[in-house]
């Protein structure tokens, strides 16, 4: 087996001594399986040897390999875990110094029924729906309205109020099944509510995470959840997104597979990740598993990905796919859903998956040099992919040494190959906040001032910057407030870079070309960074900003006279606070109950305690 292994290796281009290594490492015995470790080894790098998937390449996306057996999912971890190498040769990299353009950025390869359900007391567009990123693709929050109901998610009870001004109510407090764990986040339906939620199972001595989801059919007349169906995904949960009737659930699983023991036998259904309707559960596949190289893979954590798509309409799973090693943030566009992983702390992989129903299946792969702050980060225009990534650590570009942080724009045509890119933006900066808009893109970097540079995309070959506005303090949270506007959360500071308290920013966007600041207001003098956007109201329709800060505070953008004004500061007991407004009342939640505002007289007109 050994002589196969060898030869397998001579057909790689690779370092002497990293070929040396790997031969080492193959000749090791590992566990009592290694006889069948050395074969695999060596049909892996077979495969690596002749199949564009591994080996980073100039043209066209090839797809990653799926498993062929449990075993080979278990050895292609258990190898990279052993000896942290990229199969070419020296982990970096790939591409410096060789005159590449852009760098490493070359393809890798008991059942309810729904009842009838009335809207009709409530206009659709007279209450406030959580924000999108993408037009049509809904995300999710821990509280939803229909303009009539109002559904929170807190700890293990699902509570309903009646939204009617001074007569508001508390509907029902639902304890979530035992199993349930804890409520995470839930999306809404037309009669039906989506409740997320995280668990935790210690089987034996090994410790595993779940992610549920609890369908609920709302009674039409009191708004009050029926249980439909539950399903289960293995895996902590990252985030989630609808497109249609169809939710897609994105996990970061864990098998805790351990070091073996001499002899020790590892049954796959300790680390293959596991999704399930009902009281019925069934392992991934090993062709539904897509195999991956140089993300990290922990020292005793076999980690995968998990993607699944579940039809809430017709309560079925359509489909799950995985990929080996854990992923960090994801984006999604009407027709690809977008994950974002850590290669070795200076690149970032992206794997793209089909937003099908049916089939959630890999459809490219690359790599870039970066990481993305958070969703907001990437988009897709026209077919293509854009990013903002920092980068950190030292580097090469164009044969040109750089140590510290940077920060770069990239382009990706429908091959995921790059079209274009701006590289070292803001060298000692790194990104605090994104927004793509159309041809625009919207970038804040921070160390002591603000820049705020408006990126012109129209020419995906040839990005370019416009324009580069300094202020003081940062914005971490961009908003299109209406046309030629853009709204900045973050936090103030001085001159040389001493943070002093959260503000509101209007940016004067008209002219990307000489982007101006129209006016600021510094909100707080906490100057913690709000990481949730959600816990934001905006509706620049409603005229109305909510800021869940000391309290709960209400403001809005005056056009004319070019600044915010204060419209209401109210006190709230709890944490988590958040609001959202239906027809002529501000409703602001927290864990300890409810508060109505008037939204002609700002007063409280009514109070639910829920600790009373």
């Amino acid at each position: 087996m050994m002589e196969r292994y060898q030869k397998a290796m001579g057909r790689i281009h690779a370092p002497a001594d990293t070929k040396k290594k790997l031969l080492g490492s193959a000749a090791r015995p590992r566990r009592s399986r290694a006889a069948k470790l050395l074969p695999v080894a060596a049909c892996l790098l077979v495969l690596v040897a002749s199949c564009a998937v591994w080996v980073l390449t100039e043209t066209g996306a090839s797809l990653l390999p799926v498993g062929s057996s449990y075993d080979e999912i278990y050895d292609t971890w258990y190898a990279q875990r052993e000896d942290r190498l990229s199969i070419l040769g020296g982990g970096g990299i790939a591409g410096e110094g060789d005159g590449d353009t852009y760098g490493d950025t070359t393809i890798m390869g008991g059942v309810s029924s729904s009842p009838s359900f009335d809207y009709s007391a409530s206009d659709p567009k007279d209450y406030y729906e959580t924000h999108s990123q993408t037009e049509g693709v809904k995300e999710s929050d821990r509280q939803k309205t229909n303009g009539k109901f109002l559904w929170r998610i807190d700890g293990k009870t699902l509570y309903t109020y009646r939204l009617a001004g001074e007569d508001s109510e508390l509907v029902s407090d639902l304890p979530l099944p035992e199993e349930a764990g804890f409520g995470s986040e839930m999306f809404l339906l037309e009669g039906r509510l989506a409740v997320i939620t995280r668990c935790y199972k210690v089987p034996g001595l090994r410790f595993k995470a779940y992610t549920r989801v609890y369908l609920y059919d709302l009674d039409a007349a009191t708004g009050i959840p029926v249980l439909a169906e539950v399903f289960t995904q293995s895996g902590y949960y990252q985030d989630s997104r609808i497109l249609g009737d169809t939710l897609y659930i994105v996990t970061d699983h864990n098998g805790y597979v351990g070091v073996p023991e001499e002899g020790e036998e590892i049954p796959p259904e300790t680390y293959i990740p596991t999704v399930g309707k009902g009281a019925t559960e069934r392992a991934l596949k090993p062709e539904e598993i897509y195999l991956t190289r140089d993300i990290p893979m922990g020292r005793v954590g076999l980690w995968f990905s998990v993607v699944s798509a579940i039809d809430l309409k017709g309560k079925e799973i359509l489909s799950a796919r995985a990929i080996l090693g854990s992923s960090y943030t994801l984006y999604a566009s009407t027709e690809n859903l977008y994950l974002f992983a850590h290669a070795d702390g200076t690149k970032t992989k992206v794997f793209r998956f089909a937003m099908a129903g049916e089939d959630t299946a890999l459809t490219g792969s690359c790599q870039v040099k970066g990481t993305l702050l958070n969703q907001f980060a990437a988009d897709e225009q026209d077919g293509c992919l854009r990013l903002a990534t920092s980068v950190s650590r030292s580097i090469w570009i164009h044969e040109e040494h750089f140590s510290g942080q940077f920060n770069c724009v990239y382009v990706l045509d429908e091959d995921l190959q790059i079209r274009g890119a701006l590289e070292k933006i803001q060298p000692e900066e790194r990104i605090y906040s994104v927004r793509f808009s159309g041809d625009l893109c919207y970038l804040v970097t921070f160390q002591q001032i603000d820049p705020l540079f408006a990126i012109d995309l129209s020419d995906p070959s040839e990005p370019k910057i416009l324009s580069e506005l300094k202020v003081t303090g940062f914005s971490s949270y961009l908003y299109e407030y209406g046309e030629g506007l853009l709204l900045g959360f973050g936090v103030e500071g001085t001159e040389n870079g001493s943070l002093t308290g959260q503000k509101l920013s209007m940016f004067d966007a008209s002219d990307p070309e000489a982007v101006t600041e129209i006016t600021s207001l510094k909100v707080s003098d906490d100057w913690g960074i709000l990481y949730d956007h959600k816990k934001l109201m905006i509706s620049e329709e409603q005229g109305l900003i909510g800021i869940p800060l000391d309290g709960y505070q209400l403001y809005t953008y005056d056009r004319e006279a070019k600044e915010f004004v204060l419209l209401g500061h109210y006190e709230l007991l709890g944490n988590d606070v958040r609001g959202l407004y239906a027809g002529k009342y501000c409703y602001v939640t927290s864990t300890m109950g409810l508060i109505a505002i008037d939204l002609e007289s700002y007063e409280v007109v009514a109070e639910i305690d829920l600790t009373v």
